[in-house]
């Protein structure tokens, strides 16, 4: 403790010695991180937020279009619809499948950040 510590120039002290902390720890996700890992856990949160924003839109695009070439398909032979429909929807679960491991990276990268050592 004497070491993280030091006294505070020019000033007398009242009730006892008074002192400053020279390196500052900060309490994030009930651990003690320095401020040189702040950085890290910032630039993770941004990382994670843009993660998961990118594969919601992507997702969204790709969904769309696997939907409308499905219709697109169906309008041309009515008489393949019940496959069609049947494709359309194992199509769109594994388009979906992209942004649930995504979103769970960037929970890794939240929650158990490999970064920090």
């Amino acid at each position: 403790m004497g070491a993280a510590l030091r006294k505070m120039p020019g000033r007398r002290p009242r009730n006892g010695t008074h002192y400053i902390r020279k390196n500052r720890d900060i309490t994030f996700l009930g651990g003690i991180i320095t401020m040189d890992q702040t950085i890290v856990v910032q630039y993770s949160l941004i990382a994670s937020a843009l993660i998961a924003a990118v594969s919601a839109f992507a997702a969204a695009f790709n969904d769309a279009k696997v939907a409308s070439h499905a219709i697109d398909g169906m309008t041309r032979q009515p008489e393949m619809q019940g496959q069609l429909f049947t494709s359309m929807l194992v199509g769109i679960g594994l388009v979906e499948s992209i942004p649930i491991i995504a979103i769970v990276i960037s929970l890794v990268l939240v929650f158990a950040n490999p970064f920090l050592g």
